[in-house]
């Protein structure tokens, strides 16, 4: 009885991490979210210091979040988003309209699946 109680804690634990990273993705991804779809919006209007604004919201933003997510998603996936992040940025200031809904939009898509490979990831541990 004694050997099976040290396996069920550090199940539970894991549980638990498992629980916690996956809420911790929803929450800051919809933060993130946010900030992306007001670039895509303000530069389909032509607004371009909302739309710059926005993008650097989401650049500190996804910077302090994704220290988190390099605990347990894949650092190639993460380094992406950051790159397109600064690629936006970059067609944000040279104001091409098309390049920056392009980006934004690829940022937003790499969000959605980092979210849903986030649970498979963890999931996979056990």
């Amino acid at each position: 009885m004694k050997s099976l109680i040290l396996p069920l804690i550090i199940f539970i634990i894991m549980l638990l991490a498992w629980g916690g990273f996956s809420m911790y993705t929803q929450d800051s991804s919809e933060v993130l979210v946010s900030s992306m779809e007001n670039v895509y919006i303000y530069a389909k209007s032509g607004d371009w210091q909302q739309a710059g604004k926005y993008n650097d919201v989401f650049i500190n933003d996804w910077n302090k979040y994704e220290k988190i997510y390099a605990l347990y998603m894949e650092s190639t996936s993460l380094h992406d988003v950051k790159l397109s992040a600064e690629r936006c940025r970059g067609y944000i200031e040279s104001q091409d309209q098309t390049m920056t809904m392009g980006e934004s939009a690829s940022i937003l898509s790499h969000i959605k699946l980092l979210q849903k490979t986030d649970t498979m990831e963890i999931g996979n541990l056990f």
